[in-house]
């Protein structure tokens, strides 16, 4: 038997709609939820804190391109973020709360044994179980789900970003039905912000043609070259800098 934490998982992903669009990914879905290590401010969970990992360490005694079929699946679905390294893939859990209790057991056993003797049997054996968990791991399900209670602002939000890539993009009209390229917009806007965005998307049809700086024509690209295109901006403008003529006072 293995010994280890516990993840408690919202309620809310045992649903009809849940199991459609995870699948049997969600063995991976609970592996990325086992390994997550700190939540930032925007609510991302980042697995083992951002290391970079291998598909033969998340495989659970299953085929690599199965486990890369899942976590796509998952990225797709809006689930997790996958960014691809050099060394593995660095992934991040939408909407994950976590709770980490310091001394959590040895506490949690010093109250175990001093309530034991008042205690029924079964008592006891709920009680042990509690103390062997010093980690919790959840997800809010109803905020990974499109289709909740804010679909409403969100899909308008979704709509918006779509128009905008008009200028760069003249299949983008295709992008309304189309789950990859609407789950690429919904991470955008929950890491950067909508005006963020916006204002990024709206650089596009200059980015573009600068040289060294990547095409982007989808929000599935832009979600996988913004740091890329962020870094280019930033070296373009020092460049920029460099060149401006210097006034020397004499």
């Amino acid at each position: 038997m293995v010994n280890g934490f516990y993840i408690t998982v919202s309620n809310g992903l045992l649903t009809p709609q849940h199991r459609e669009r995870m699948g049997t990914a969600v063995w991976e879905f609970m592996w990325c939820l086992d390994k997550v290590t700190r939540v930032d401010s925007q609510g991302m969970g980042w697995v083992l804190g951002g290391k970079p990992v291998k598909l033969s360490e998340i495989g659970l005694g299953t085929a690599d391109d199965t486990v890369s079929r899942n976590l796509n699946k998952l990225n797709d679905e809006g689930y997790i973020k996958l960014i691809r390294t050099p060394y593995g893939l660095s992934i991040r859990v939408y909407k994950a709360k976590k709770r980490f209790y310091k001394n959590a057991v040895s506490e949690n056993e010093r109250n175990r044994k001093n309530a034991v003797s008042n205690r029924s049997d079964k008592n006891v054996e709920s009680l042990r179980e509690n103390v062997e968990s010093n980690k919790t791991v959840t997800v809010d399900s109803n905020r990974l789900d499109i289709n909740s209670a804010d679909q409403g602002s969100a899909h308008a939000e979704i709509v918006e970003v779509i128009d905008l890539f008009k200028p760069v993009n003249p299949s983008f009209g295709r992008w309304y039905a189309n789950k990859t390229q609407r789950s690429a917009i919904l991470r955008l806007l929950t890491a950067h912000g909508p005006p963020q965005v916006k204002r990024v998307i709206a650089l596009l049809p200059k980015t573009n043609k600068v040289p060294y700086l990547p095409i982007i024509t989808t929000p599935a690209q832009l979600e996988d070259k913004w740091a890329a295109l962020e870094a280019g901006l930033i070296k373009k403008k020092g460049e920029f800098e460099m060149k401006k003529p210097k006034v020397i006072f004499s």
